[in-house]
């Protein structure tokens, strides 16, 4: 039978509640996508793509939310494992909105968009056995402005804040210009009823729009481990299976607007594992991530403005997240420890984008 004792004293220094959702959270500094929307805009005899004429500004809503409940809570100790009696529900609700003003666009190329942050505030609550534990986390971005500006000879964006501004630069890094999805538009043109698929690392910012958008904590501090899970994340996207089945369904108006609709499929799966020196014995300890989700949802594209009009995606997550160590037992042996929590349950997340001001071409 399992030293339970021994077990209990070996782990006591990993946290007893893993938080599964920030398997959903975006690490800073990460390698961006960093393409140039450019071309003509339309649907079936062109490409739709990101196009708005200069000066137009759209304000964009996202609202996300995910409850998850815990299907394994396990402890292990070399082979032997034992299943731990008790419930565990996490729950996220986050919010974004942002007012997006297209500085310079020329030719049909967004060159310079100037992003407000108005409102970024998410909740988190972990239910454990009928005790509720409340988490609030803010971003020092809300109240500012970022501006996007692409660097021609460097293939990429360069995001600065106002001059005035007294926010964290490092924050900056973190930052993806792309909330319109485009990276979801076909290629060229399509008739109705075409499919093309979509994969890789941009996956990560379909779920989280706008990148790594520097939330911390009010109620806890960052742990030893946190940076141990940021890099199991940093592999896990990295080295995602399956992407977004995209179909285009057809050109409507609705509400005085052309729209060109999309449906979504999406089926993906990952998993990642970072592993760091233990200081007080020789070893090792290590985290272990795996995610999947699978939903269906809508995107629907605004072919006057020729940007995002709205999108919708629920579905179902499934996460596991395995904390422990391993170093030389006094026998010599082997010796890993640790657990594992796995959780599952919907994601539902919607965007819409509002026009909110005009240049004197439109």
């Amino acid at each position: 039978m399992m030293n339970q004792t021994l077990l209990v004293s070996s782990i006591a220094r990993l946290p007893l509640l893993i938080p599964a959702l920030a398997l959903l959270g975006l690490p800073s500094g990460l390698s961006l996508p960093s393409g140039v929307p450019a071309g003509p805009t339309g649907l079936v005899d062109d490409a739709p793509v990101l196009a708005p004429v200069e000066g137009h500004r759209v304000r964009r809503s996202f609202e996300q939310s995910v409850e998850l409940e815990a299907t394994t809570i396990e402890l292990f100790q070399n082979d032997e494992t034992r299943e731990m009696e008790g419930s565990l529900v996490q729950t996220m609700d986050e919010k974004i909105v942002v007012e997006d003003e297209f500085v310079s666009v020329d030719g049909g190329r967004v060159l310079a968009l100037r992003r407000h942050f108005i409102e970024l505030p998410r909740e988190l609550v972990n239910t454990a056995d009928d005790v509720e534990m409340e988490d609030t986390e803010e971003s020092e971005l809300e109240g500012e402005a970022v501006l996007f500006e692409w660097d021609e000879e460097d293939g990429e964006w360069q995001r600065s804040y106002a001059e005035d501004s007294e926010a964290d630069e490092d924050l900056l890094d973190g930052l993806v210009f792309d909330m319109d999805m485009t990276e979801l538009l076909p290629d060229g043109e399509v008739d109705v009823n075409d499919s093309w698929t979509f994969e890789g690392e941009g996956l990560r910012w379909l779920l989280s729009p706008g990148g790594e958008l520097g939330r911390e904590s009010t109620t806890r501090e960052k742990s030893e481990i946190d940076e141990l899970i940021d890099e199991a994340g940093d592999e896990m996207w990295a080295d995602m299976d399956g992407g977004f089945t995209v179909t285009y369904t057809g050109a409507e108006e609705s509400d005085g607007v052309n729209v060109a609709v999309f449906t979504l499929e999406a089926d993906f799966e990952g998993m990642g594992e970072a592993r760091e020196d233990l200081e007080e014995v020789d070893g090792e300890r290590f985290v272990k991530d795996h995610f999947h989700f699978e939903g269906e949802g809508e995107l629907r594209w605004d072919l006057d403005a020729k940007c995002l009009a709205s999108s919708s995606l629920e579905g179902t997550i499934s996460v596991s997240r395995t904390v422990g160590f391993e170093t030389e037992g006094p026998d010599g042996e082997p010796f890993v420890a640790g657990q594992t929590i796995a959780l599952e349950g919907p994601l539902s997340q919607s965007m819409t984008v509002e026009t909110v001001g005009a240049s004197d071409d439109e």
